[in-house]
């Protein structure tokens, strides 16, 4: 077991962000300590320390929020020094101290992988496409031209490997890998969801052709006939593929209601 040390404001965040990190992905069992003069994250056992230097919530003055647009920071920190596998970092510096028995980071990858999980930065407002969604283009990581990249992953290695070099041993990953296919359902059958006219003419509208008019009113009536499946009737075949692979499809419907952008 390990005794994370951590300051004593933000307590749900930081507690959150340690067990993350250290317990889901590393498979560690800690003791979170919280102490009036603790500065800094500090990971430790026998006489060895993992020391993470507090780049984030110590800078947040009490009764202050850390939700605001000027915590965002303007450009990620791209590493180039050994130790530290070229991670990008988010908060503090790129500066590190190596001893036998203790490790000083100056880079805060809790506050980096806080920051990147609880996605905090969308909720602060100050972008909205016309939907009232944060876009994406605005996110720090895309505008860095890293959104590929599995940050809070190469934390919990870069973690993995400082810690090893310690001589702290960390589990094996027994982690499995489950594919569960999800299907979003928006519209469940195309043919049958408006009359006649209103189908035929919004592919009109859409597609500027009469000759292709002429076809959907011949796959219109097939449908309604029984003569044709309805082209948005793929279940059957979804779960036939379901079945082959011995895999479990998740379908998300619509319960209800409607909105001007699904008219």
């Amino acid at each position: 077991m390990i005794t994370v040390h951590i300051p004593p404001n933000f307590l749900p965040e930081r507690t959150y962000i340690v067990r993350t990190l250290l317990q889901h992905y590393l498979g560690i069992e800690v003791e979170i300590v919280s102490q009036k003069g603790q500065v800094h994250y500090e990971l430790a056992w026998d006489d060895k320390s993992l020391i993470i230097k507090d780049q984030f919530f110590g800078l947040t003055f009490v009764g202050e929020t850390y939700l605001s647009t000027d915590r965002i920071p303007q450009n990620v920190i791209r590493t180039s020094r050994r130790e530290f596998d070229g991670i990008i970092g988010i908060y503090g510096e790129e500066k590190i101290e190596i001893t036998a028995d203790q490790i000083i980071c100056n880079i805060d990858l809790f506050a980096g992988a806080f920051f990147m999980l609880t996605r905090w930065e969308e909720s602060v407002g100050h972008h909205e496409d016309l939907h009232g969604r944060f876009p994406a283009k605005e996110a720090l990581i895309v505008k860095a031209g890293e959104i590929l990249r599995p940050v809070v992953d190469e934390y919990v290695a870069l973690l993995k490997n400082w810690l090893n070099q310690l001589g702290c041993p960390v589990p094996k990953n027994k982690t499995q890998f489950t594919v569960v296919p999800t299907c979003d359902v928006d519209i469940p059958f195309y043919w049958h969801r408006a009359p006649e006219w209103k189908i035929l003419l919004s592919g009109l509208i859409n597609h500027r052709s009469f000759k292709k008019l002429k076809e959907e009113r011949h796959i219109l009536r097939q449908v309604h006939s029984g003569q044709q499946k309805d082209p948005y009737d793929t279940f059957d075949d979804m779960m036939s593929l379901a079945e082959k692979y011995n895999l479990r499809f998740r379908f998300h419907m619509i319960g209800g209601g409607e909105t001007k952008f699904e008219r």
